[in-house]
Protein backbone atom coordinates (compact mmCIF):
# COMPACT_ATOMS: atom_id res chain seq x y z
CA UNK A 1 0.00 0.00 0.00
CA UNK A 2 2.58 2.62 0.90
CA UNK A 3 4.20 1.90 -2.65
CA UNK A 4 1.34 2.17 -4.32
CA UNK A 5 0.30 5.67 -2.19
CA UNK A 6 3.60 6.83 -3.21
CA UNK A 7 3.22 6.65 -6.95
CA UNK A 8 -0.26 7.74 -6.99
CA UNK A 9 0.99 11.21 -5.06
CA UNK A 10 3.99 11.19 -6.94
CA UNK A 11 4.42 10.26 -10.36
CA UNK A 12 1.84 12.55 -11.84
CA UNK A 13 -0.68 9.00 -12.42
CA UNK A 14 -3.95 10.69 -14.70
CA UNK A 15 -5.64 6.85 -14.31
CA UNK A 16 -5.62 3.58 -12.87
CA UNK A 17 -6.98 0.51 -11.98
CA UNK A 18 -7.90 -0.78 -8.12
CA UNK A 19 -10.06 -3.42 -6.98
CA UNK A 20 -13.01 -2.36 -4.89
CA UNK A 21 -11.04 -3.76 -1.55
CA UNK A 22 -8.02 -1.44 -2.25
CA UNK A 23 -10.37 1.32 -3.23
CA UNK A 24 -11.77 0.84 0.35
CA UNK A 25 -8.58 0.54 2.29
CA UNK A 26 -7.14 3.83 1.08
CA UNK A 27 -10.76 6.24 2.13
CA UNK A 28 -10.04 4.48 5.42
CA UNK A 29 -6.19 4.78 6.30
CA UNK A 30 -5.55 6.24 9.69
CA UNK A 31 -4.22 9.36 7.26
CA UNK A 32 -6.36 9.54 4.83
CA UNK A 33 -6.16 13.40 4.86
CA UNK A 34 -2.87 13.53 4.45
CA UNK A 35 -2.95 11.44 0.71
CA UNK A 36 -2.61 13.40 -2.23
CA UNK A 37 -4.20 12.30 -5.23
CA UNK A 38 -4.62 15.70 -7.25
CA UNK A 39 -3.59 14.12 -10.42
CA UNK A 40 -5.66 11.64 -10.38
CA UNK A 41 -8.69 11.79 -12.87
CA UNK A 42 -10.08 8.71 -12.54
CA UNK A 43 -10.28 5.21 -11.14
CA UNK A 44 -11.89 2.02 -12.64
CA UNK A 45 -12.73 -0.85 -10.42
CA UNK A 46 -13.89 -4.32 -10.51
CA UNK A 47 -13.70 -8.01 -9.47
CA UNK A 48 -16.54 -7.26 -7.33
CA UNK A 49 -19.12 -4.20 -6.84
CA UNK A 50 -18.01 -1.53 -5.10
CA UNK A 51 -19.23 0.38 -2.31
CA UNK A 52 -21.45 3.53 -2.69
CA UNK A 53 -19.57 4.50 0.63
CA UNK A 54 -16.60 4.38 -1.51
CA UNK A 55 -17.26 5.95 -4.22
CA UNK A 56 -18.80 9.01 -2.05
CA UNK A 57 -15.64 9.35 -0.43
CA UNK A 58 -13.30 9.49 -3.55
CA UNK A 59 -15.30 11.77 -5.11
CA UNK A 60 -15.53 14.19 -1.92
CA UNK A 61 -12.07 14.05 -1.02
CA UNK A 62 -10.36 14.21 -4.67
CA UNK A 63 -13.26 14.54 -6.92
CA UNK A 64 -12.34 11.71 -8.70
CA UNK A 65 -14.70 9.41 -10.48
CA UNK A 66 -15.04 5.82 -9.75
CA UNK A 67 -16.12 4.06 -12.57
CA UNK A 68 -17.81 0.40 -12.11
CA UNK A 69 -16.62 -2.42 -14.70
CA UNK A 70 -18.06 -5.87 -15.10
CA UNK A 71 -16.03 -7.63 -17.63
CA UNK A 72 -14.15 -11.19 -18.34
CA UNK A 73 -11.03 -12.59 -19.88
CA UNK A 74 -12.95 -13.90 -22.30
CA UNK A 75 -13.69 -10.31 -23.67
CA UNK A 76 -16.96 -9.07 -22.27
CA UNK A 77 -17.35 -5.78 -20.85
CA UNK A 78 -20.33 -3.56 -19.18
CA UNK A 79 -19.10 0.01 -17.77
CA UNK A 80 -20.75 2.36 -15.70
CA UNK A 81 -19.14 5.73 -16.00
CA UNK A 82 -20.26 9.32 -15.34
CA UNK A 83 -21.78 10.00 -18.81
CA UNK A 84 -23.79 6.78 -18.89
CA UNK A 85 -24.59 6.39 -15.62
CA UNK A 86 -23.66 9.72 -13.71
CA UNK A 87 -25.63 8.91 -9.85
CA UNK A 88 -23.27 7.19 -7.96
CA UNK A 89 -26.20 5.79 -6.00
CA UNK A 90 -26.84 3.57 -9.25
CA UNK A 91 -23.54 3.37 -10.59
CA UNK A 92 -22.21 0.94 -7.75
CA UNK A 93 -25.13 -1.80 -9.28
CA UNK A 94 -26.70 0.12 -12.58
CA UNK A 95 -24.95 -1.32 -15.76
CA UNK A 96 -25.97 0.15 -19.62
CA UNK A 97 -28.02 -2.58 -20.73
CA UNK A 98 -25.39 -2.61 -24.02
CA UNK A 99 -27.79 -3.69 -27.00
CA UNK A 100 -31.16 -3.03 -25.88
CA UNK A 101 -33.44 -1.61 -28.55
CA UNK A 102 -34.24 1.64 -28.31
CA UNK A 103 -31.37 2.63 -25.34
CA UNK A 104 -28.68 5.60 -26.09
CA UNK A 105 -25.37 5.88 -24.56
CA UNK A 106 -23.30 9.36 -24.66
CA UNK A 107 -20.88 6.51 -24.37
CA UNK A 108 -21.61 5.66 -28.14
CA UNK A 109 -21.21 1.97 -27.34
CA UNK A 110 -22.41 -0.65 -30.56
CA UNK A 111 -21.93 -3.94 -31.20
CA UNK A 112 -22.57 -5.41 -28.21
CA UNK A 113 -25.65 -7.37 -27.30
CA UNK A 114 -26.57 -8.83 -24.14
CA UNK A 115 -29.33 -10.92 -22.51
CA UNK A 116 -30.35 -12.60 -19.40
CA UNK A 117 -31.07 -16.13 -19.71
CA UNK A 118 -33.06 -18.67 -17.03
CA UNK A 119 -32.24 -22.39 -16.43
CA UNK A 120 -34.36 -23.08 -19.27
CA UNK A 121 -32.47 -20.55 -21.56
CA UNK A 122 -35.50 -18.54 -21.34
CA UNK A 123 -35.52 -15.14 -21.99
CA UNK A 124 -36.15 -13.08 -19.05
CA UNK A 125 -37.25 -9.38 -19.51
CA UNK A 126 -39.26 -7.59 -16.74
CA UNK A 127 -37.85 -5.68 -13.96
CA UNK A 128 -36.34 -7.52 -11.32
CA UNK A 129 -36.05 -10.64 -13.05
CA UNK A 130 -32.53 -12.55 -12.68
CA UNK A 131 -30.98 -14.55 -15.07
CA UNK A 132 -27.33 -15.46 -16.59
CA UNK A 133 -26.06 -12.73 -18.68
CA UNK A 134 -25.24 -14.30 -21.90
CA UNK A 135 -22.85 -11.44 -24.41
CA UNK A 136 -22.15 -11.37 -27.75
CA UNK A 137 -19.41 -8.42 -29.51
CA UNK A 138 -16.99 -8.42 -31.83
CA UNK A 139 -14.64 -8.50 -29.11
CA UNK A 140 -15.38 -12.33 -27.86
CA UNK A 141 -12.87 -15.00 -27.55
CA UNK A 142 -13.74 -17.41 -30.61
CA UNK A 143 -13.72 -20.54 -27.91
CA UNK A 144 -11.09 -21.86 -25.51
CA UNK A 145 -7.83 -23.28 -27.19
CA UNK A 146 -7.82 -26.79 -27.85
CA UNK A 147 -11.16 -27.60 -25.57
CA UNK A 148 -14.03 -27.76 -28.61
CA UNK A 149 -15.81 -29.74 -25.25
CA UNK A 150 -16.08 -26.52 -23.20
CA UNK A 151 -16.32 -24.30 -26.14
CA UNK A 152 -19.77 -26.02 -26.75
CA UNK A 153 -20.81 -25.78 -23.55
CA UNK A 154 -19.54 -22.04 -23.05
CA UNK A 155 -22.22 -20.68 -26.05
CA UNK A 156 -26.12 -20.33 -26.92
CA UNK A 157 -26.99 -21.52 -30.19
CA UNK A 158 -27.42 -17.83 -31.67
CA UNK A 159 -23.92 -17.31 -30.61
CA UNK A 160 -23.95 -15.44 -27.25
CA UNK A 161 -21.27 -16.36 -24.60
CA UNK A 162 -22.63 -17.85 -20.96
CA UNK A 163 -20.82 -15.64 -18.57
CA UNK A 164 -21.38 -17.62 -15.60
CA UNK A 165 -22.56 -14.42 -13.77
CA UNK A 166 -26.64 -13.76 -12.85
CA UNK A 167 -27.59 -10.29 -13.23
CA UNK A 168 -30.56 -8.88 -12.49
CA UNK A 169 -32.96 -6.44 -14.56
CA UNK A 170 -32.67 -3.07 -13.13
CA UNK A 171 -34.98 -0.74 -14.93
CA UNK A 172 -35.58 -0.58 -19.08
CA UNK A 173 -32.58 0.39 -19.56
CA UNK A 174 -29.82 -1.29 -16.78
CA UNK A 175 -28.77 -4.49 -15.59
CA UNK A 176 -27.12 -4.88 -12.35
CA UNK A 177 -24.57 -7.71 -11.39
CA UNK A 178 -26.10 -10.07 -8.47
CA UNK A 179 -23.93 -13.11 -8.08
CA UNK A 180 -22.25 -15.55 -9.56
CA UNK A 181 -23.77 -18.36 -10.41
CA UNK A 182 -22.17 -20.73 -8.37
CA UNK A 183 -21.72 -18.45 -5.18
CA UNK A 184 -24.79 -18.26 -3.91
CA UNK A 185 -26.37 -19.00 -0.13
CA UNK A 186 -29.47 -20.61 -0.25
CA UNK A 187 -31.24 -20.21 3.29
CA UNK A 188 -34.46 -22.24 3.23
CA UNK A 189 -35.13 -22.14 -0.32
CA UNK A 190 -34.16 -18.19 -0.43
CA UNK A 191 -31.13 -16.96 -2.81
CA UNK A 192 -28.85 -14.25 -1.17
CA UNK A 193 -26.47 -13.01 -3.32
CA UNK A 194 -22.79 -13.03 -1.21
CA UNK A 195 -21.75 -10.02 -3.03
CA UNK A 196 -24.50 -7.96 -1.91
CA UNK A 197 -24.13 -8.95 2.08
CA UNK A 198 -20.22 -8.30 0.92
CA UNK A 199 -20.30 -4.90 -0.57
CA UNK A 200 -23.35 -3.45 2.62
CA UNK A 201 -20.72 -5.41 5.12
CA UNK A 202 -17.69 -3.60 3.61
CA UNK A 203 -19.23 -0.11 4.45
CA UNK A 204 -19.36 -1.07 7.94
CA UNK A 205 -16.48 1.92 9.53
CA UNK A 206 -14.95 -0.95 11.87
CA UNK A 207 -14.27 -3.39 8.72
CA UNK A 208 -11.51 -2.91 6.24
CA UNK A 209 -12.64 -6.11 4.09
CA UNK A 210 -15.09 -8.98 4.02
CA UNK A 211 -16.60 -11.91 2.23
CA UNK A 212 -19.76 -14.14 2.50
CA UNK A 213 -19.69 -17.68 2.47
CA UNK A 214 -22.59 -20.49 3.62
CA UNK A 215 -22.93 -21.83 6.69
CA UNK A 216 -24.21 -25.26 6.58
CA UNK A 217 -27.12 -25.70 9.20
CA UNK A 218 -29.31 -28.94 9.67
CA UNK A 219 -32.84 -26.58 9.35
CA UNK A 220 -31.98 -24.18 7.01
CA UNK A 221 -29.98 -25.83 4.59
CA UNK A 222 -27.16 -23.00 4.95
CA UNK A 223 -27.24 -20.03 6.93
CA UNK A 224 -24.70 -16.70 6.34
CA UNK A 225 -21.37 -16.45 7.73
CA UNK A 226 -19.84 -13.41 7.09
CA UNK A 227 -15.80 -13.72 7.21
CA UNK A 228 -14.05 -9.98 8.51
CA UNK A 229 -10.74 -8.18 8.68
CA UNK A 230 -11.29 -5.59 11.46
CA UNK A 231 -9.77 -2.22 10.51
CA UNK A 232 -8.61 -1.97 14.50
CA UNK A 233 -7.55 -5.57 15.29
CA UNK A 234 -7.57 -4.38 19.02
CA UNK A 235 -11.25 -3.57 18.61
CA UNK A 236 -13.44 -5.95 16.35
CA UNK A 237 -17.01 -5.90 15.03
CA UNK A 238 -19.56 -8.15 16.79
CA UNK A 239 -22.16 -9.87 14.76
CA UNK A 240 -24.28 -7.42 16.66
CA UNK A 241 -22.75 -4.19 15.14
CA UNK A 242 -22.61 -5.69 11.64
CA UNK A 243 -26.30 -7.00 12.12
CA UNK A 244 -27.54 -3.73 13.39
CA UNK A 245 -25.35 -1.61 10.82
CA UNK A 246 -27.11 -3.61 7.97
CA UNK A 247 -30.81 -3.05 9.93
CA UNK A 248 -29.72 0.10 9.75
CA UNK A 249 -29.22 0.44 6.02
CA UNK A 250 -32.59 -1.16 5.14
CA UNK A 251 -31.18 -5.11 4.72
CA UNK A 252 -34.14 -7.57 4.78
CA UNK A 253 -33.99 -9.38 7.65
CA UNK A 254 -33.09 -13.18 5.47
CA UNK A 255 -29.95 -11.74 4.06
CA UNK A 256 -28.78 -10.75 7.79
CA UNK A 257 -25.55 -13.24 9.02
CA UNK A 258 -25.62 -15.23 11.24
CA UNK A 259 -22.31 -16.12 12.07
CA UNK A 260 -19.05 -14.16 12.33
CA UNK A 261 -15.55 -15.73 11.57
CA UNK A 262 -12.97 -12.90 12.08
CA UNK A 263 -9.90 -13.29 9.96
CA UNK A 264 -6.34 -11.73 9.25
CA UNK A 265 -6.89 -11.46 5.84
CA UNK A 266 -9.39 -12.04 2.50
CA UNK A 267 -8.12 -14.22 0.55
CA UNK A 268 -8.13 -12.90 -3.10
CA UNK A 269 -6.56 -14.04 -7.10
CA UNK A 270 -4.28 -11.53 -8.61
CA UNK A 271 -7.59 -9.54 -10.15
CA UNK A 272 -9.01 -9.06 -6.91
CA UNK A 273 -11.70 -11.63 -6.90
CA UNK A 274 -12.00 -13.53 -3.56
CA UNK A 275 -10.86 -17.09 -3.35
CA UNK A 276 -13.87 -18.84 -1.85
CA UNK A 277 -13.23 -22.06 -1.75
CA UNK A 278 -9.95 -21.33 -0.07
CA UNK A 279 -11.53 -18.84 2.62
CA UNK A 280 -14.25 -21.54 3.66
CA UNK A 281 -11.11 -24.26 3.78
CA UNK A 282 -9.26 -21.98 6.36
CA UNK A 283 -12.91 -20.96 8.44
CA UNK A 284 -13.46 -24.56 8.31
Amino acid sequence: MPVLLEQLSEQDIHFTILVPAVLNMIAKLPDVDRIDLSSVRAITTGSAPPSLWTLQEFKRRWGIEIINIWGQNEGTCLIAGPADVPELERRVDHLPFWGKPGCHWPSGVDGVSVKLLDDEDREVSGPGDIGELCYRAPSLFAGYFKRPDLTEKAFTADGYFRTGDLFVIRDDAHVGFHDRKKDMVIRGGFNISSAEVENAVQAHPAVLDAAVIPQPDEVMGERVCVCVVAREPASPPTLDDITGFLRESGMSLYKLPEALRMVDAIPRNPVGKILKRQLRDEVE
